[in-house]
């Protein structure tokens, strides 16, 4: 979906929602859920880990870099990966 067909216009302000996507990082895939349709803030990110659905949370930082909120939920093996998540999000939302 276009970034124009997301457009839509709330109190006169021209918002872009965003939406639920799913991306590969480093063969594994991840799918992220926006908690706030209309503002890059926090999302539910969800990964299968063998017959396992984890969910952690990501959060942005003051200095808007996308963290992992709650290491402890997610899987070791993808705490290396929170840069590479963090830019999925950023670059999902300039699509």
């Amino acid at each position: 979906m276009a970034i124009k067909d997301r457009l839509f216009t709330l109190n006169g302000y021209l918002y872009a929602m965003i939406r639920k996507f799913t991306k590969e990082i480093a063969g594994t895939q991840f799918e992220f859920n926006p908690m706030n349709i209309l503002k890059l803030q926090l999302f539910q990110v969800y990964v299968n880990q063998g017959d396992t659905r984890h969910r952690f949370h990501m959060e942005v930082t003051h200095e808007g870099i996308f963290k992992i909120a709650d290491p402890v939920n997610c899987p070791a093996e993808y705490l290396p990966l929170e840069a590479a998540l963090g830019e999925a999000i950023l670059n999902e939302r300039e699509q």
